[in-house]
């Protein structure tokens, strides 16, 4: 019995590396987007197979962000009180961009995961201080959140 617990805690702990890999990738292409300036199908392709079971969300994750890139860009904006998109370094614009999109477009991903593993991946990515800026756009963002989707709609 014990080892079966262990077994499908194991498989829970692997999915959840996985997504946060997933994740990882998304944040990847969403730099790579802002420094090149437009999205990249191969890397999309490339990336989404080396994810294995992850692929789907990834592209999910992915294609959030990218299908509402100007939208996000527009709410960023509004929430980054004196930095605009262009001062803004790409890693943490990044960063928000897909947060953002998790908060906003993905019913199924709790606002503080996607706040939480944005701050994780500063954390690797960035400076301290770019931790707290992210946080705080992503804090506004969640406040505004049904106003933000009646734009959209």
């Amino acid at each position: 019995m014990d080892s079966k617990i262990e077994t499908k805690e194991k498989k829970i702990i692997k999915a959840v590396v996985k997504r946060k890999t997933a994740r990882e990738y998304a944040f990847a292409l969403t730099y790579e987007r802002l420094v090149v300036g437009e999205r990249n199908e191969f890397s999309k392709e490339v990336a989404a197979g080396n994810l294995e079971n992850q692929a789907e969300f990834f592209i999910k994750v992915l294609d959030a962000t990218d299908n509402n890139f100007d939208f996000l860009s527009s709410a960023i904006a509004k929430f980054s009180k004196g930095f605009s998109l262009s001062r803004m370094a790409k890693v943490d614009l990044a960063l928000i961009l897909v947060a953002s999109a998790e908060i906003l477009f993905l019913e199924d991903i709790p606002s503080l995961v996607a706040v939480n593993e944005a701050l994780e991946l500063s954390k690797r990515y960035s400076s301290e201080k770019s931790t707290k800026f992210i946080h705080g756009v992503l804090s506004s963002i969640i406040k505004e959140k049904e106003e933000l989707l009646k734009e959209i709609q």
